[in-house]
């Protein structure tokens, strides 16, 4: 699969995003585990800062890049996404006050630029303090994220590659 990918410039342009992506959330693992007293959840969440920034790059490139880097880059999106929420869950049962704050700058940066416009209508509504409420915002970020980046954006890209 990587092989096809790489056939074009922007498929290799696409794999050289995406395994950066992929590099990030690894290292930031074995700091946190290794650095920082087995802080794997606070590491991986991190990570995901730095990872969704690289990950939406290559979504877009994936647009260029063919159907395999577009599928490959969707897993990638969700499984961020669950990284995510499962290591916010760990820190906040674990005591971490911030956890929901880190969760809600990894959300915002998967969902660019729609998460902007969400999260500042949902946040206000919820409790914090509750597991409930975390992945609550959480789906909804994600519903969103997922509509702009794999419904809408693909559609719009579509339609401007059949204009004449």
């Amino acid at each position: 699969m990587f092989r096809e990918i790489s056939r074009t410039a922007s498929g290799k342009l696409f794999l050289g995003f995406w395994g950066l992506s992929v590099c990030v959330v690894v290292v930031f693992t074995l700091v946190g585990l290794l650095l920082l007293d087995g802080e794997i959840a606070g590491g991986i969440l991190m990570s995901t800062l730095v990872s969704g920034v690289l990950t939406v790059i290559s979504i877009i490139v994936s647009f260029w890049a063919g159907n395999k880097s577009y599928s490959l880059a969707r897993i990638t999106w969700l499984a961020l996404t669950v990284l995510a929420l499962t290591s916010s869950l760990i820190l906040l049962k674990a005591g971490q006050k911030d956890a929901d704050i880190a969760l809600t700058y990894a959300m915002l940066v998967l969902t660019f630029p729609l998460g902007f416009i969400v999260g500042p209508t949902v946040g206000p509504a919820l409790s914090w303090a509750s597991s409930s409420s975390i992945f609550i915002y959480w789906s909804v970020f994600v519903v969103v994220g997922y509509a702009q980046w794999f419904i809408f954006v693909p559609l719009f890209v579509r339609r401007a590659r059949e204009q004449p």
